[in-house]
């Protein structure tokens, strides 16, 4: 298995990318290790604006957001 974290701050303009990207890398991946499976671990550090994700989300990875009760900056939230 793999995780991928990232943590946004004021994430919405870059969640579709983000979250496209990850598809992509993901696909190329499993196409050598057909068995691996791919976690992606969205951290919002601004949690007063809920992230909003799209409609569709893909198969090809598991996705988890975790919301920072305030904001930790970028090496807490990490850590976390």
């Amino acid at each position: 298995m793999i995780t991928m974290i990232t943590s946004t701050y004021h994430g919405n303009r870059y969640v579709e990318n983000l979250l496209a990207m990850v598809e992509r890398n993901t696909v190329q991946l499993q196409e050598k290790y057909p068995q691996l499976q791919v976690e992606y671990v969205m951290i919002n550090d601004s949690p007063w604006e809920p992230l909003v994700l799209p409609q569709a989300l893909s198969v090809h990875f598991t996705l988890r957001v975790l919301d920072n009760p305030e904001n930790y900056g970028i090496h807490k939230s990490r850590a976390r």
